[in-house]
């Protein structure tokens, strides 16, 4: 099943009844009861701290030559993260720049680096044959802001949008938009670790592979985040596959719509597996196969959790799949105020409004909008305004 655009009809199946779900506990493995009257974001990682540096620059009209200043900017984002040490921004004006940016170094703790596009910012792979990347984190790159870019338009047959190989960690990506990569959007390699996506967008990613092999995210490695965003419209895999060697990944507060197969799929291959899942407060709704399932072919992985979601309109089973821990998730209409022109807002009376687990929401939503704005947070990427 392809599905390129979500439509009102996806979201109203004939035979599908509103029946909300509210499991006292999980059915294996796993307890609720420590996070389940948290506070705000006491269950996710936090991110790195703001960099306090100079700030440099880069425009399309701009010369590598420069000192990369505000009257004399570098033209290329690769000679930016080249030049900028730790604790430094990188400043980038808008405009469309065709490159592939390879970054192997980065910040320290106490001082990372911070790449922030401007509005119209766009990123996009220099045109040719082969794997066109535009965004590449490499082995040595580390304690690394990417704030409000527009990445898109990855080519090839084994490519990506964004990436992450080899020891890559403590990397945030936040508040972008990944689009239209003929692959995956994100894919970190198993050795990666500590990569936050918060507050993004991600949609429209695949569709040049065989069935059911591109994702709007395909994550492996440890300790990652994806928070407070919408993953939408893959047309051709999963909105997020946790596969096939992987650990402690969260999965909270995102609206995951309208994806070609599973909104998220857990699982493992051989002798690995991924484990320690907490997939919590999504909105997950009209995708073409399950909401939330799991694929093992031999070693099953422990301690992931599927609570606290509002599941609905899904092609198959809402929930299902061994090795996942179901518990608290509500099946209902989400009643999005415009989901035919993909406006995945919540209206008030959304049984996902004040719904959700404060340990696992962060203090704004996508919006930039505070948290929470009702007697409780709402499940998904968007906080309900009064």
């Amino acid at each position: 099943m392809r599905i390129r655009r979500l439509s009102a009809a996806a979201l109203v199946p004939v035979a599908l009844m509103a029946v909300a779900v509210t499991s006292p506990e999980p059915r294996s493995g796993g307890s609720l009861a420590a996070v389940r009257d948290g506070p705000l974001s006491s269950e996710l990682p936090g991110g790195l701290r703001r960099s306090r540096g100079p700030a440099r620059y880069v425009s399309p009209e701009g010369s590598d030559r420069g000192p990369g200043s505000a009257t004399a900017p570098w033209r290329t984002i690769q000679h930016g993260v080249e030049e900028v040490r730790p604790g430094s921004i990188l400043v980038v004006r808008p405009g469309r720049y065709h490159e592939t940016v390879e970054i192997e170094r980065g910040g320290t703790r106490r001082r990372p680096v911070t790449i922030r596009g401007r509005p119209g910012a766009i990123l996009l792979p220099r045109p040719g044959i082969g794997n066109r990347i535009p965004l590449k984190l490499g082995d040595g790159a580390h304690h690394i802001r990417i704030e409000n870019l527009v990445i898109e338009g990855a080519t090839g047959p084994a490519t990506a949008n964004i990436y992450a190989r080899g020891g890559a960690h403590h990397i945030d990506i936040v508040g972008c938009l990944v689009r239209n990569s003929q692959r995956q959007g994100l894919f970190s390699e198993r050795t990666t670790r500590h990569i936050r996506v918060v507050r993004s967008v991600f949609r429209d990613n695949g569709g040049g592979g065989g069935e059911n092999l591109d994702h709007n995210l395909y994550l492996e490695g440890s300790h990652h985040l994806l928070a407070g965003s919408v993953v939408t419209a893959a047309p051709n895999g999963y909105g997020v596959q946790v596969y096939p060697v992987a650990a402690d990944v969260v999965i909270a507060s995102n609206t995951i719509v309208g994806n070609a197969a599973d909104g998220v799929i857990v699982g493992g291959d051989g002798d690995g597996a991924a484990s320690g899942v907490r997939i919590v407060n999504n909105v997950i709704v009209g995708n073409g196969r399950h909401g939330v399932s799991s694929y093992w072919t031999s070693r099953t992985g422990a301690g992931n959790l599927v609570h606290d979601n509002l599941v609905w309109g899904n092609g198959g089973s809402q929930l299902t799949g061994d090795g996942l821990a179901f518990g608290h998730n509500i099946e209902e209409r989400p009643e999005f105020v415009d989901p035919a022109r993909s406006d995945f807002r919540l209206r008030e009376s959304s049984p996902a409004a004040d719904a959700a687990l404060a340990a696992y929401t962060l203090s704004k939503d996508l919006r930039d909008v505070r948290r929470p704005q009702g007697e409780g947070p709402d499940v998904g990427a968007y906080e309900t305004q009064p």
